[in-house]
Order: structure tokens, then C-alpha cells, then sequence
């Protein structure tokens, strides 16, 4: 049986009285796209900070392409590919130069091909002499992560790779750089507090407050919750969800006038409901469980309830991190 991609024990960062990661434990295959979805603080920078060899974990081990992160971080580098939340981009060179000289960097011999087979992946051959701060934010970014790939990174970690992006530059980046590069044998560990990037990966880790909460695919978290939901309105919630409770022992949720029921056959639940209860209902609709929902039923908490601003240790930690990226 092949080895991971990446192995993480028991995996521990303290930061005083702090605990940023809390005695985390998975693996990822080769050529998996792994997603860490949580909030803003939930630790997913931090934990990618150690996996870079960016800081040090206080306790447990961790390993990326077979190497231990702590005891040949030098070997780590060597195999990974990396992409900051906060650019880190040259903004006085251009394009093509910024891959140029990363490429310089890593020592790779064929940079001009190189250079621009990732410029063409990236979108951006025309754009290749125009400075980096004169190309979009969209570009920037799709810039950023052709860069990590230059050099074929045998892990490549990408930390809110479409933050603020639009829909389009959101599945440029997907499908032309990331979806590509795994298909190549690329393992990419993407962190994200976003449900879509989330939802494009082949499984996704939950985490909360520093602790992993649970690891599958997205469908199999998904369906964990069962059934569909069911949102009806009523100006007699109260009314309509005792009536529910008469159907098959079903347990609604209500919030003001929005009543909440899950059902594995929403049709025949809604021919029974309104064949059997009068009651006025202004509004019905069905959707299938979100990673959300998945988020809300493990932590109690929704991600968007649960967000904190980036600063103090986490702020910090990424000020550092992007700045060791550039020197290097």
C-alpha cells in the first residue's frame, strides 16, 4: 500500500494559554484534493503553517511526501508548493518574471518552457510583461497559485485559495490549475471556510475551535444527516409543526414563522401534510443537506455564527509565514 501524501499524529499548537490545534490526527492519499473546511480561527492556517515547516507543532508529528515536518523540514520545502491567504507576489515585476524567478529558486532547468506552459495554464499569456499590481485580483491569484506549481510540487497547500474571488476566476482556478495538477499526482490540501470550494473536493475535514471534528467525503457527511429539508412558512408555525409531529412521529424545527422538517421523501411528505392539515402555509421549499448543515449538527454552531476576526496569534502566524515565503 502506497504511503500518504501527508500523515498527521496527534497533532498539537499551543500559543500560551491557547490552544490553536488541538491533537489533530488524518491522512491524505497521493492525488487527493483535501479540503479543511471551519471558520476564521477554527486553526486551518496554523495547521497548514506547521505542514509547511512555517512553525513548529508543540506537540505530535506530522509528516508531508515522507518526511517529518520538524526533523527534515529542508526535505518538506523541497516538495511542496505553496500559496498564502495574503499575496505574496513581487508587485514590480511582471508576470512572467515573478515565475522566472521563483523558477531560479528551485533550480528548474527548463524555465522558459516552464514558464510559459504555467502562464498558459494560468490564463494569463497576454498578460505576461504587465507588472504584477496592474493585473486584477482574480489574476493575481491565479498567478500565485501557477507559481506554486511551477516547480511540480509533490504537495501543493493552499491556504483560502478564492477568498473574495468571483464565480468565473473561482473555476478557473479549479478546473485549470488545481483539478489539473491532482490529476497529474499532485496532492493538494486547500484550507476554506467557503461551502463551494469545500463541496469540490474529494473529502473535506471539519474543523472547530482547533479540533477535528469528522473526515469523509462530502457526499458521505452529507448523508449522514439524512433526508431532505423541508422549509415551509406559516403565520401559524406553532400551529403547523404539532400538526407535523402527527405525521409519523416527524420532529420539526421552528423558527418564528419557518417550520423545519427532514424527510427522506419530501413529495409524499407534502401530498400528506396538505391533505391532512388546514392550515394556511405562505411559502414551501426543499433543498438537500449542505456541508453547512453537516457544520451546524456537529458543532452546534453555523459557520458564518462562529467566525472571529483574523488577528492576535492567527494574524501573527500569517504575517510570518508569508513573509518567510517571500524571502525565500
Amino acid at each position: 500500500m502506497n504511503d500518504p501524501a501527508i500523515r498527521v499524529e496527534e497533532l498539537l499548537k499551543r500559543y500560551g494559554d491557547l490552544t490553536a490545534v488541538d491533537g489533530i490526527s488524518f491522512a491524505v492519499p497521493v492525488g487527493e484534493i483535501f479540503g479543511f473546511l471551519g471558520p476564521n480561527g477554527a486553526g486551518k492556517t496554523t495547521t497548514i503553517s506547521m505542514l509547511a515547516t512555517l512553525m513548529r507543532p508543540t506537540r505530535g508529528r506530522a509528516w508531508v511526501a515522507g518526511y517529518d515536518v520538524v526533523k527534515q523540514a529542508a526535505a518538506v520545502r523541497r516538495q511542496i508548493g505553496i500559496v498564502f491567504q495574503d499575496s505574496t507576489l513581487d508587485t514590480k515585476l511582471t508576470a512572467a518574471e515573478n515565475l522566472d524567478f521563483h523558477a531560479r529558486i528551485y533550480g528548474v532547468s527548463d524555465r522558459k518552457r516552464r514558464v510559459g506552459r504555467m502562464l498558459e495554464a494560468a490564463e494569463l499569456t497576454d498578460w505576461a510583461d504587465k507588472l504584477a499590481d496592474r493585473l486584477s485580483g482574480g489574476m493575481r491569484r491565479r498567478l500565485e497559485v501557477a507559481r506554486a506549481l511551477l516547480h511540480e510540487p509533490r504537495v501543493l497547500f493552499l491556504d483560502e485559495p478564492t477568498l473574495g474571488l468571483d464565480v468565473q476566476n473561482r473555476r478557473r482556478i479549479w478546473s485549470d490549475l488545481i483539478e489539473r495538477a491532482a490529476e497529474k499526482g499532485t496532492t493538494v490540501f486547500i484550507t476554506t471556510h467557503q461551502l463551494e470550494d469545500a463541496e469540490l473536493c474529494h473529502r473535506v475535514g471539519i474543523l472547530d475551535t482547533g479540533r477535528l471534528v469528522a473526515c469523509d467525503t462530502p457526499q458521505a457527511l452529507k448523508a449522514e444527516l439524512g433526508g431532505s429539508r423541508v422549509y415551509l412558512h406559516s403565520r401559524r408555525g406553532d400551529e403547523l409543526a404539532r400538526a407535523i409531529r402527527s405525521l409519523d412521529g416527524l420532529e420539526p424545527e421552528v423558527d418564528g414563522d419557518e417550520v423545519t422538517v427532514v424527510v427522506d421523501h419530501p413529495g409524499e411528505f407534502l401530498g400528506a401534510l396538505l391533505k391532512r392539515v388546514d392550515l394556511p402555509v405562505s411559502d414551501i421549499s426543499v433543498r438537500e443537506p449542505r456541508l453547512e448543515d453537516v457544520f451546524l449538527s456537529l458543532t452546534g454552531h453555523s459557520l458564518r455564527d462562529s467566525e472571529v476576526p483574523r488577528d492576535g496569534a492567527w494574524r501573527t502566524v500569517h504575517r510570518a509565514a508569508a513573509q518567510r515565503q517571500k524571502r525565500s
